[in-house]
């Protein structure tokens, strides 16, 4: 579920579901199904309890699966921006920040090779650092959905993903990038080989069966030893029970 209060009144809320959990029942209408769903909440159903639909949206909204991809993403006059080119998931909530980093791709492109041949050059080139990073992206979501009933597996995965989203946005933070690399450090081996590791070494312990506490354990030192390069945050500390403070990476020191 996600919650996004705007600053003019408005809040923007909905909830992603399982299609093979909740499938498409368009016998039942998007109300009655938002009802339904957020009554197995008693807190959530509180939270919502008083709101009003905003004439400026109207009606709820339902769609099918949300998942998408383009074959293409460039061609010798045209690009597309990367969230134009695919769609995942709202989890983690990346699309905008990745949206961003292809306009920051794409202007330094146009602004320098526009009308001249090395444009196309420079636009494969943009479509193969897209393509990497949907796939990187692509396996973190699906790993966490893998892992979504049983938290400790969840949580521990997921810190492969924040380890890295910490680390780049640092080095960017410091002026240590470019503006042509990779989304999630999708360009560097190292760090797309360890989210691999985690990943393969998730979809194992979950092909046994139902994993114990002290296998979820092991499982998170496990991701904590593989992410050690990247992890400048303190990430899979237990004592820290998933509570991290925030960390402003413009901040030296």
């Amino acid at each position: 579920m996600w919650v996004l209060r705007f600053n003019n009144g408005v809040t923007s809320a909905g909830l992603m579901l399982d299609a093979a959990q909740h499938p498409l029942d368009l016998s039942v209408s998007p109300e009655e199904e938002w009802q339904a769903l957020v009554a197995r909440y008693p807190s959530v159903a509180r939270q919502f309890a008083d709101t009003d639909l905003t004439a400026l949206c109207g009606p709820l909204r339902r769609t099918g699966r949300v998942q998408r991809r383009w074959s293409r993403f460039v061609g010798p006059n045209w690009a597309m921006l990367p969230y134009s080119g695919y769609g995942l998931d709202a989890l983690h909530s990346t699309g905008n920040a990745h949206t961003l980093r292809g306009v920051e791709r794409l202007c330094d492109i146009l602004a320098g090779r526009l009308g001249r041949e090395e444009l196309y050059a420079d636009l494969l080139r943009y479509e193969q650092n897209l393509r990497r990073e949907i796939d990187l992206l692509d396996l973190v979501v699906h790993g966490c959905y893998r892992s979504f009933r049983q938290f400790e597996l969840f949580s521990a995965f997921s810190m492969a993903y924040f380890a890295g989203a910490i680390f780049s946005e640092d080095r960017r933070c410091h002026g240590q990038w470019n503006k042509h690399d990779a989304f999630l450090m999708a360009d560097r081996p190292e760090y797309r080989q360890m989210v691999e590791g985690c990943y393969e070494e998730l979809l194992r312990l979950l092909g046994q069966g139902r994993v114990s506490a002290a296998q979820a354990g092991a499982y998170r030192d496990f991701v904590r030893r593989a992410i050690e390069p990247f992890n400048i945050a303190g990430l899979c500390d237990p004592s820290r029970m998933n509570l991290y403070p925030y960390l402003d990476a413009a901040e030296p020191g």
